[in-house]
């Protein structure tokens, strides 16, 4: 099988769909596929070959729609049997909505900016965001009609996502929940993952920490944690891992009430550490279709607290976690958090909820997919 990988910009360091995408390319190189990537960028080492596409045009609408179907030209030049896109492109073969439905994305991130304000009649949606609304739904008519032949959900909640934007879709869906990697993220590296964490951050060994890795932190409902924090009782350390401003967000939670010494906001921490060195993850979301970093979390038996607008919100009920309804609601969550750093779950209960959940079915679910579409 000749396979065609689609995205903006190939960089696995990015995590995310980039990273998935990756194990999905070297799973299939393994298994003798023929792996070739489309991209207007990527960093070194790829999977296979590369074949770079720019979109041009005088607006970020058409250069984005100009990009995606020159992604498509690229992988029928090269003879691919089946194309898989992970953004919003003319009749891919597999659309792999790793983010989901793209107005359900518009919805959480006005929420988010907006304390949970009830959403407008009609949101607006202009530029580059209504060219991917309009693509994702001629995707949804199915292959019949100019779209995907396939739809791959990372989760339940997608589904509900797109059954709810695109109610008239024939395109064909199927629910593959990511993986992970079950020998990296583990219990066993709790003591010396704590160890580390507690050594960088010049932190008391016996201090609870808390943490949340947020790319987005408005999206991730980070706000509302600050807030929330002050209910808690300490002594605890709040970790922040992953926003690009990192000042800003520093001050940020000064500016909730926190002390300084009980927040520590970082660029950049290694997932393994982020996962396996804290007593508690919380991650208050507005949306997310499915959390690497709640799903890396639970593997290493850390308990967690989310909201059911995440993908994994199941998992973490069934691991002993805390499922709350609406992000805003700082008293739920304060109560959430002081409860389970007094009553923690077994780390073994916490990874029993995730342990059918490697990377081999994962990846040969998605290989069967790619060979089924074709």
């Amino acid at each position: 099988m000749k396979v065609g990988l689609l995205i903006d910009r190939w960089d696995p360091q990015r995590g995310g769909a980039e990273a998935c995408l990756d194990l999905l390319a070297k799973h299939l190189a393994r298994a003798g596929h023929d792996v070739h990537v489309i991209a207007a960028s990527a960093r070194e080492p790829l999977p296979g070959s590369f074949q770079r596409v720019r979109g041009l045009g005088l607006t970020r609408g058409v250069r984005e729609r100009r990009l995606g179907r020159n992604m498509t030209a690229a992988a029928q030049g090269l003879g691919c049997d089946v194309t898989v896109a992970v953004r919003h492109v003319e009749q891919p073969t597999v659309l792999w909505l790793h983010g989901g439905a793209h107005k359900a994305t518009l919805e959480a991130r006005w929420r988010a900016a907006h304390r949970g304000r009830e959403l407008p009649k009609a949101l607006a949606i202009r530029g580059r965001h209504r060219t991917f609304v309009e693509l994702e739904k001629r995707a949804m008519a199915g292959a019949k009609s100019g779209g995907a032949g396939q739809v791959i959900c990372p989760s339940f909640l997608v589904a509900d996502e797109l059954k709810r934007c695109h109610p008239n879709a024939a395109a064909s869906q199927l629910v593959i929940e990511n993986g992970v990697d079950l020998d990296r993220y583990h219990p066993g590296l709790r003591v010396d993952a704590r160890a580390q964490l507690h050594t960088q951050l010049g932190l008391p060994r016996d201090l609870p920490l808390i943490v949340t890795g947020a790319r987005n932190p408005l999206l991730k409902g980070v706000p509302h944690l600050l807030r929330a924090l002050r209910q808690v009782p300490g002594p605890w350390c709040f970790v922040l891992a992953g926003p690009k401003r990192v000042r800003a967000w520093a001050r940020r939670a000064r500016r909730a009430g926190l002390r300084g010494e009980d927040v520590r906001v970082l660029a950049n921490l290694p997932s393994e550490i982020l996962a396996a060195g804290a007593d508690l993850c919380v991650q208050p979301t507005w949306r997310d279709t499915f959390s690497l970093a709640t799903l890396e979390a639970l593997a290493a038996g850390t308990p967690v607290v989310t909201t059911a607008l995440s993908g994994l919100a199941p998992c973490v009920e069934a691991a002993g976690g805390v499922v709350i309804p609406d992000p805003s609601n700082e008293s739920a969550l304060a109560e959430a958090i002081a409860r389970l750093l007094a009553e923690p779950p077994q780390p073994d209960k916490v990874r029993a909820s995730v342990a059918g959940r490697g990377l081999e079915p994962w990846m040969e679910a998605m290989e069967a997919a790619l060979l089924s579409s074709q």
